[in-house]
């Protein structure tokens, strides 16, 4: 194990713990949380490619991280604010044509830019929720098209 693994076994703990978090207490600190993830999910690729030190291992943690991030949102708005569990579905389906994509090497395996900004915008839904933000049902349309989109990219 590497030190760009290191830091991501830490965005995968952080993820957990962020996510637990917002489940039991509606905090702040989710978002205090979730800042400190993102960072280490920045900088875990950044240095495995700084120092050539990419792994097998790392790739596969860094989107088990990713998988438990976007999916735990999901789940907590599905519980905490009604929101019909067919984005969650939608998700699944994604993800499911993604996988078979790239078990038939018409997908690269490494993430894209546009798999980093879907990342970074599942907190934002959930933060629009938490506030209740009057665009977030948009927002959420328009994170789901932009998850399907990037399937052609």
């Amino acid at each position: 194990m590497n030190i760009a693994d290191l830091v991501t076994i830490i965005w995968l703990i952080v993820v957990i713990y962020s996510l637990f978090t917002y489940y039991h207490t509606d905090n702040i600190i989710y978002i205090y949380l979730a800042l400190i993830g993102f960072t280490c999910d920045y900088f875990d690729g950044l240095i495995a490619r700084k120092y050539n030190i990419s792994s097998e291992f790392g790739n596969i943690l860094d989107k088990l991280a990713d998988k438990f991030n976007q999916i735990g949102i999901l789940l907590l708005l599905i519980i905490k604010f009604n929101l019909p569990p067919i984005y969650l579905i939608l998700y699944i389906i994604r993800e499911i044509i993604i996988y078979l994509l790239r078990v038939n090497n018409l997908k690269s395996k490494s993430s894209t830019f546009y798999a980093k900004l879907k990342t970074f915008l599942f907190p934002a839904l959930l933060i629009l929720f938490h506030y209740n933000v009057s665009i977030k049902i948009e927002y959420l349309q328009l994170l789901t098209l932009f998850n399907f989109i990037t399937l052609l990219i």
